[in-house]
């Protein structure tokens, strides 16, 4: 489980670059779209920024730079979710939030009806 193999996270990247597209052209239709720096999004940013200065310091470049990549993207995925998110309205975010933070019956439930 997880994206820890090479052909995996290769999988994983094309679908952030996808993102990262459809991001970028609902922002450029969109220019008012803000960037919600959520109570969360600041711990993601000193995370992204410790991991930054951590590849400039490694001793091994080349696993510093893999883990890095991983860093930065799922960063970058942390503030598309939370825009989107916050586009649709707190609704989104209150029925998220539910459905992970729940007991694994209420998932299932939901689930379901689908």
């Amino acid at each position: 489980m997880g994206a820890v193999d090479a052909l995996e996270f290769v999988v994983i990247q094309g679908l952030t670059v996808a993102v990262m597209l459809v991001w970028a052209a609902a922002i450029v239709d969109q220019p008012e779209t803000k960037i919600v720096l959520a109570a969360a999004g600041w711990a993601v940013l000193a995370f992204a920024a410790l991991a930054i200065g951590r590849y400039l310091t490694a001793d091994i470049e080349y696993v510093a730079r893999l883990e890095i990549i991983q860093v930065l993207m799922y960063a970058f995925l942390f503030f598309a979710i939370v825009t989107i998110l916050y586009r649709q309205g707190i609704g989104a975010y209150h029925q998220l939030h539910a459905d992970f933070s729940g007991n694994g019956d209420f998932v299932l439930c939901r689930l379901s009806i689908f």
